[in-house]
């Protein structure tokens, strides 16, 4: 990683300064435990510093290597050290020379380490990056840190450090610059340091738990008291971002709401002008506020002052590093000794944008028994950093029969924190969160739904008193469906019986009569729970309760009642109940969902030439209700495109990529077998899109099939086509009750009764396709009747291919910092002499390329599959034309190109 930008992220806010400043204090606490390393690397140093490191002092320089390295907090581990000792037995004139090279070597330490590893390698020796950290600090600790990988990886995540971890010389590398970053801010403070100090900092920081959680709760109030600042002072908030935040951050900020609505218009405007030099104030955003939303019918920006505009534009630049330090404290917390045995749940962190991203000045966490659905339900041990207060203790969730009450401990300032004191506030109030964490926020009686199937057994056969058991296992001996609610039934608890088809309603009212107990069945002992029938119910109809809206996400509904034993909850128990003399158990008519074709089509991280054009042409077809098939080269985005279409309308949409196999059973549906053997039919690809399964409620979920014409057409969609003309259509297949299935267009109605016979085509759907135009003939495999059904929409490639036009597509890649954009524009250029390509496949090109710039692998993966079909004297001509592009190895991609397209010299 470049110096300079290491720097940046190093020293570009207050983290370094608060972790120095806490840690000269924690070294001089009982608690730092880490003197040792001075004491032995000083006496190290005095030891071989006249040492020429020949092979005559070899072994006197392995003994003092190997017995110097502590057995508590170990410089290197001890198979490392012996691997060390071996290779010198093995090979001890090389094992010298390469010790030499190591301590006085020209190139850089990291090129030293991985030379002395790989020499090592070898010699089947594994001496990695700790070891010879250790035996460089050995030989001046001042100028060397020691080094383990997992501090390593803890400050990257500190400082959002992205360069990846490599050959144990790089990563050395990584940590001796960063550290040799560090020791001279240290210095410049008037601090008499060495690397020594700088490696203890970043351990001590990253390991010691008081040490971590102070310097974590002072990195976060001072970001809380700048947001404070900024929350009092629009001017000031808005003078910070224009004049502190990075271009590189603004810019991303801006490509974000780029075609953003609403209040996120309202910031794009914002940051064009401070990207154009335009230096807008506070009196230009109120401007576009009353600009942007004058828009609008209703007032959009009511609840959006400016600290809450500005706010979005400034927190994501620190938003990783206030989570990961939120993460640090809770991890401290979790890990206190007095919990150890206790099980707690995964991070609650709440962030500064924790109250809907309008933005505060609190971040908050709590910490709570894992037996907790979320923290609502439990008491927590709650932690609170604002500008001016930091609280500590006990908090109960807002779902806790102890809600309102906080037993807190607070300080104003984080210069008054101690850890040791937040640890003791917990240790007081350990009792209260046990107890509050053990009541159980549930009433005694639990609720079940029991399904009868009629062909085995009724509830009449029961009604005498007689009690009916169920086995955990069924007839083949496995598990049942949903077999924790067998495990959790008690006596007393509840239940409802179900009697399956062809009866297909709730019967009655029951009790469980024993829990998991011992039956004999078939001569075999079988764990089962009983059930004993109380009273009659009118029978409540399957459709009925499936159309309910509170019970959609029940367990009986959402498993299709195709089980045994079903887990309600009290609320879903008597809302069924309800429903048996009520108005709302006569069948209900349902709308069928439409599409407001108003709306104007936005399309987010695409670029087209003729934009405007386009997103007419598509628009003008949709609103006539013709169904599109969006035609284009590989790569100009028509499925990214499909899906911004779809998210325009606010249609939900379901995408697939068509294949050769398909039949109208993938597309329309067909019988599947059931466990019983009886056959029941399954709904395809489109009949699932115009009805929910189960609950059978109308749908306009559209669909998008890409690369459309792989399938054969006739054989696949079969029945939508006369469907799609406007006719309805009867399939050769039945419902369980023996009705026949039907599709047929919407037409004149808004509203039907949901039925599992019927499905209903909305006027609003749409299906779009997409098709590469390499196979445009086949086309014509479609028949006409279903081809005039759509609009054929082009979707070029850009006509002006270049430099700018590749930098333009940069960033909506999420691709920063990239140095060969006049390569790629140059490579796209002549790619489209021979076939036209799309940018995806560009995007492909520079992700791969970003590194190290490998543009023939590049060309190999992603652009020669694309020549398949032209002829062979156009391969060829490609190929000599790649000899322009001077990153390119020809032979390499010659010899590739021609064994795959068969090419012979």
């Amino acid at each position: 990683m470049e110096r300079e930008k290491l720097q940046y992220l190093l020293l570009n806010d207050s983290y370094i300064d608060i972790a120095i400043k806490r840690y000269l204090i924690f070294r001089n606490n009982e608690e730092y435990d880490e003197k040792y390393k001075f004491d032995i690397l000083q006496e190290l140093k005095e030891s071989i510093e006249n040492m020429d490191f020949s092979e005559g002092q070899m072994d006197d320089y392995i003994t003092l290597i190997k017995t110097k390295n502590p057995t508590k907090g170990t410089f290197a581990h001890w198979s490392a050290v012996d691997n060390l000792s071996g290779f010198y037995e093995e090979a001890p004139s090389l094992c010298a020379g390469e010790i030499q090279k190591l301590y006085s070597g020209t190139s850089g330490v990291g090129e030293r380490v991985d030379r002395f590893h790989l020499t090592g390698k070898e010699y089947e020796k594994n001496m990695g990056a700790p070891l010879l950290a250790y035996m460089l600090a050995a030989y001046d600790y001042e100028k060397y840190p020691i080094y383990k990988e997992e501090i390593l990886q803890k400050v990257k995540k500190t400082f959002q450090i992205e360069e990846k971890l490599g050959s144990p010389g790089k990563n050395y590398q990584l940590f001796y610059d960063i550290c040799s970053i560090i020791l001279e801010y240290a210095i410049d403070q008037g601090l008499e340091w060495t690397m020594l100090d700088v490696q203890d900092l970043l351990y001590c920081v990253n390991k010691y738990p008081s040490l971590i959680t102070e310097v974590a709760v002072e990195y976060i109030q001072g970001y809380a008291k700048q947001l404070y600042d900024f929350s009092q002072n629009d001017e000031e908030f808005l003078t910070f971002i224009k004049s502190k935040l990075p271009i590189k951050q603004l810019e991303e900020r801006y490509s974000y709401y780029n075609n953003k609505d609403k209040v996120n218009k309202i910031r794009y405007l914002l940051l064009e002008q401070i990207l154009q030099d335009g230096n807008p104030d506070i009196e230009e955003l109120e401007r576009l506020k009353i600009e942007i939303n004058n828009e609008y019918e209703t007032n959009i920006i009511h609840s959006w002052n400016n600290f809450r505009i500005l706010f979005q534009i400034y927190f994501p630049s620190i938003k990783s590093r206030i989570n990961d330090q939120l993460r640090k404290i809770h991890t401290c917390i979790r890990e206190i000794e007095e919990f150890q045995g206790m099980s707690f749940s995964d991070e609650t962190l709440n962030d500064f944008s924790w109250n809907q991203n309008f933005g505060t000045t609190e971040c908050w966490l709590a910490v709570y028994p894992d037996n907790k659905l979320n923290h609502k339900d439990a008491a927590q041990l709650f932690l609170s950093i604002k500008e001016s207060t930091i609280s500590y203790g006990l908090v109960y969730g807002s779902n806790h029969e102890s809600v309102g009450i906080r037993v807190l401990d607070s300080v104003e300032d984080a210069e008054n924190f101690t850890f040791q004191k937040m640890k003791d506030k917990f240790l007081d109030v350990m009792d209260a969160f046990l107890k509050g964490n053990a009541h159980q926020n549930k009433e005694d009686t639990q609720y079940f739904w029991l399904t009868a199937n009629p062909s085995i057994w009724s509830v009449n056969e029961i009604k005498d008193g007689e009690e009916i058991y169920y086995a955990t296992i069924n007839e083949n001996g496995n598990k049942r469906r949903i077999y924790d609610a067998f495990m959790k039934a008690q006596p007393g608890d509840k239940v409802l019986f179900y009697e399956s088809t062809p009866i297909k309603s709730v019967v009655a009212e029951g009790k469980v009569t024993q829990g998991l107990h011992v039956e004999i069945e078939d001569e075999e002992e079988v764990q089962a729970v009983s059930f004993r029938y109380e009273k009659d119910i009118k029978p409540i109809p399957w459709e009925q309760i499936v159309n309910k809206e509170s019970l959609k996400d029940s367990s009986p509904v959402a498993n299709r009642a195709q089980g045994s034993l079903f887990e309600m909850t009290k609320e879903e128990f008597e809302d069924i109940l309800l429903m048996e003399n009520k108005a709302e158990a006569t069948l209900l008519t349902v709308d069928i969902p439409v599409i407001d074709f108003n709306k104007t089509i936005s399309i987010d991280g695409l670029y087209f030439e003729e934009l405007e054009l386009l997103k007419k042409q598509i628009h003008t077809a949709l609103a006539s209700g013709k169904n599109i098939l969006l035609t284009g080269p590989p790569g100009t985005g028509k499925s990214k495109l499909a899906k911004e279409i779809c998210r325009s309308f606010a249609a939900d949409y379901t995408m697939v990529t068509a294949t050769s196999d398909w039949s109208t059973y993938e597309t329309i549906g067909g019988y599947k077998p059931n466990s019983d053997g009886t056959l029941t039919f399954q709904p395809g690809l489109f009949l699932n899109s115009f009805k929910e399964p189960v609950i059978n409620k109308p749908l306009n979920k559209w669909v998008i099939v890409d690369e459309m014409n792989r399938a054969d057409i006739d054989k696949a969609f079969g029945a939508l086509f006369s469907a799609l003309t406007g006719d309805p259509v009867t399939l050769n297949f039945q419902t369980d009750e023996g009705k026949q299935i039907v599709v047929r267009p919407q037409k004149e109605v808004e509203n039907v009764i949901p039925s599992d016979q019927e499905y209903i085509i909305p006027n609003d759907w749409r299906l779009i396709g997409t098709l590469n135009t390499y196979d445009k003939a086949s086309l014509y495999e479609m028949s006409y009747a279903f081809m005039r059904r759509f609009a054929f929409i082009p979707v070029p490639v850009p006509k002006q291919i270049n430099q700018e036009l590749v930098e333009y597509y940069l960033p909506l890649w999420d691709i920063h910092d990239y140095k060969h954009a006049h390569i790629l524009a140059d490579l796209w250029k002549e790619i489209n002499q021979y076939r036209q390509i799309g940018p995806a496949i560009i995007e492909d090109i520079a992700k791969f390329t970003v590194n190290d710039a490998d543009f023939t692998s590049a060309i190999i993966l992603y652009v020669l599959p694309q020549l398949e079909g032209l002829f062979e004297n156009e391969i060829k001509s490609f190929i000599d034309r790649m000899e322009l592009i001077p990153e390119i190895d020809m032979i390499r991609m010659k010899d590739f190109a021609y064994d795959f397209f068969h090419i012979k010299e």
